[in-house]
């Protein structure tokens, strides 16, 4: 696989207000990885939570795994930008705002 750069943009104004009012609620954020995984045609979900030792502290942990297609250059691109999605006006999945991985 050839090597590249992802360089993150923003529109920073518009992109925290809308984060601020779709995420009140902690527990959007199993709500917001279950819609993705089912936008990445997933047909098998798992859900695990845990509390593990990291760095000598417990820490509550959530894992969640997917049988879904994965991510290409583009996504991945979209993936570590701010209010950018590939999915945009994609009427066939839930996702399109760009701002649910910034939860995790």
């Amino acid at each position: 696989m050839s090597e590249f750069t992802i360089t993150p943009k923003v529109d920073e104004a518009q992109e925290f207000i809308e984060i601020a009012n779709d995420f009140a609620n902690p527990l959007d954020l199993v709500r917001e990885a279950i819609s993705n995984a089912f936008d990445a045609t997933a047909t098998e979900i798992r859900l695990s939570f845990e509390a593990e030792m990291i760095a000598g502290e417990k820490v509550f942990v959530i894992k969640l795994t997917d049988n879904g297609t994965g991510m290409g250059r583009n996504e991945l691109q979209s993936f570590f930008d701010l209010g950018n999605s590939t999915r945009r006006g994609d009427k066939t999945t839930i996702g399109e705002k760009g701002h649910g991985t910034k939860v995790y």
